[in-house]
């Protein structure tokens, strides 16, 4: 029993480092979109 919650730790632990790194390359690729389309907006 205790395997099972040991791997169970493990598998919560890479996924929450999966989604903590798709969300910020999710915020970077909104602040480069945002800082490209502010400068195409002025011409």
């Amino acid at each position: 029993m205790q395997q099972f919650i040991l791997l169970f730790l493990v598998i919560a632990i890479f996924v929450c480092a999966f989604a903590y790194m798709t969300y910020r390359n999710n915020v970077a690729r909104r602040a480069r979109e945002k800082r490209r389309n502010q400068f195409l907006d002025r011409v």
